[in-house]
């Protein structure tokens, strides 16, 4: 519930759709719009805006994760309670409100932005605890009406009786980034560096992640008679924007930008099929954060009893960068099912891993300069079925 109000632009010609978390689906019409995936992803929650003629607009944040509870519901409202008088105040307003098949324990105070105020809410559907935050004008003091309407409409989906059946889709989980830093980067460059051989010099390498992109330049100087330095540059940035979920309808899209003296380099989308205890596929996908891809590699080598055979390893299109350009593709890979039931206390993942290299055939050496840090600039994006 640490949230912050986020300031955004939403783009127009949102069309309406649906949030899912767990057993909570929660439709909504043309009037709210989607955030921006990057900043959803950045505070692990859907977004929703809806703009009110003459007033600030409203702001509905859902956490995209609803964890269980470790005691019954009772005391998770008892605690959640005493936490919100200690945490704001014996004035704050805490009370219930009942909407959309759901009675939530709501708690109202000042948002810490832009004069507005915020209400907290929270319920708890067959042991996991679900949580909202309303943005809302700073002078409300009942939930807006378009907000009520919107909760009004939220349906749960799974595990009860008479509830309309559900398929279980692709819904992107996390992005994991390949973070050299330190000693590691080091030896990389050190290695693209023995690869210029004595006619030049490293002096300046780096690879600079964003939530979705990655960076990579290496700077030098090679030798020209034996007094004359002559400096080069290279490097280029990729940038991806990636599909909230594996629907088969929604693209990636992918901008790959190069400098002029940067050869050619291609970048593609690979699909990994993962399978194990919970705990030990986010931290082998934790590991890459570290510069580690080893915990990923045997996973990927080693599956658990219980996992279905692995599927996937099929590469979704090749993007071929130009140097001096900005070159761009959309590619809407395959949705795939959920496939085989995996066993009891397992995860299935799909890893869709971006990868960076220089097109087969293209000569060594020197026409291939920096290959070591090209190949460690990688983004993964992980998706769960829910």
């Amino acid at each position: 519930m640490g949230l912050a109000l986020v300031g955004w632009a939403i783009g127009a010609g949102a069309v309406a759709g649906e949030l899912w978390v767990e057993s909570l689906l929660l439709p909504h019409e043309a009037g709210w719009q989607r955030g921006p995936a990057s900043q959803e992803e950045e505070d692990d929650a859907y977004a929703l805006e809806r703009r009110e003629a003459g007033g600030p607009p409203l702001l509905l944040l859902l956490p995209r994760r609803a964890p269980r509870l470790k005691s019954d519901a009772d005391t998770y409202y008892r605690n959640l309670t005493r936490h919100w008088r200690g945490s704001y105040g014996k004035g704050v307003l805490i009370d219930w409100l009942e909407l959309g098949g759901a009675r939530w324990l709501y708690l109202r105070r000042p948002a810490r932005e832009n004069g507005q105020g915020l209400f907290q809410l929270s319920t708890v559907h067959q042991g996991r605890a679900y949580s909202l935050l309303a943005f809302v004008p700073g002078d409300a003091v009942t939930l807006p009406a378009p907000v009520q309407s919107l909760l009004a409409g939220l349906r749960w989906v799974q595990g009860g009786p008479g509830l309309p059946a559900r398929t279980a889709r692709w819904a992107r989980a996390g992005t994991h980034r390949l973070l050299l830093a330190g000693p590691g980067l080091e030896a990389v460059a050190q290695a693209d560096a023995d690869a210029l051989g004595g006619d030049g010099l490293l002096t300046g390498f780096g690879l600079d992640y964003g939530v979705a992109s990655v960076n990579w330049f290496m700077e030098g100087y090679t030798w020209v008679g034996k007094t004359e330095r002559r400096p080069w540059s290279l490097g280029g940035k990729l940038e991806v924007e990636a599909p909230a979920e594996l629907d088969g309808q929604t693209p990636w899209t992918f901008r790959l930008s190069l400098q002029p003296d940067q050869p050619a380099v291609q970048v593609s989308l690979v699909e990994r099929d993962l399978c194990g205890a919970p705990d030990t596929l986010r931290e082998a996908m934790g590991k890459l954060e570290h510069g580690l891809r080893g915990p990923l590699e045997r996973l990927l080598a080693h599956r658990s009893v219980g996992c279905p055979a692995p599927e996937g390893g099929e590469t979704a299109g090749f993007l071929a960068g130009e140097p001096g350009r900005t070159a761009t593709a959309n590619w809407t890979p395959p949705a795939g099912g959920a496939g085989p039931a995996v066993g009891a206390g397992l995860l299935r993942v799909r890893l869709m891993e971006a990868v960076l290299a220089y097109p087969p055939g293209t000569p060594g050496g020197p026409e291939r300069p920096g290959e070591g840090l090209l190949s460690r600039a990688r983004l993964f994006f992980a998706y769960e079925l829910r």
